[in-house]
């Protein structure tokens, strides 16, 4: 269960990666470097696939007007890319509740935690499952349209036989 406040970049980071929803008391986003440290996290510059990204408050995130509030701002690295920059997934910049990607450079107030060794996950195996969780949406999607067709069809067929029944009650009944 996330106990992070909904809507807030630390309780999006919590979702990505339910592992952080065990750990207690990471405080605000401006902490969650020194607090996953703690808890075993390697902490570094470095961007690397499914860290998180640490923002102290006023540090810039994306553009020059993107910076981090006064308590900080947590967001999870979905791929890094040749030129330097990497791609965050984050929510709460600027609206609670919204989430967005975005492709940002290293500033100065902003550094990684990594997951302990043996808990993180390639981009290739995050794609496999990602593929693999599309087949299975459009699998159930598939089997829900099969199942409200089926649905469909027995709603007609139940309401001619109900047709019928009353046209036999009407036609046995006798004239008055």
């Amino acid at each position: 269960m996330n106990v992070f406040p909904w809507g807030q970049c630390t309780w999006w980071v919590a979702q990505q990666i339910p592992a952080i929803q065990l750990l207690a008391n990471l405080g605000n986003a401006m902490n969650w470097t020194k607090a996953l440290s703690a808890h075993g996290w390697g902490e570094g510059t470095v961007p690397r696939f499914g860290a998180v990204a640490c923002y102290q408050p006023g540090a810039q995130i994306g553009g020059p007007h993107d910076v981090a509030e006064s308590v900080g701002h947590v967001a999870y690295v979905t791929a890094v890319n040749a030129d330097g920059t990497f791609t965050i997934s984050e929510m709460d910049d600027p609206t609670p509740g919204v989430e967005d990607s975005q492709t940002v450079s290293i500033h100065p107030g902003l550094t990684f935690s990594y997951p302990p060794e043996g808990t993180e996950m390639s981009s290739q195996e995050f794609q496999q499952l990602q593929t693999e969780l599309d087949q299975l949406k459009q699998a159930t999607q598939a089997e829900i349209t099969q199942l409200q067709q089926e649905q469909a069809n027995l709603v007609k067929d139940t309401q001619a036989e109900i047709q019928q029944l009353q046209a036999q009650i009407a036609g046995s009944k006798p004239p008055a």
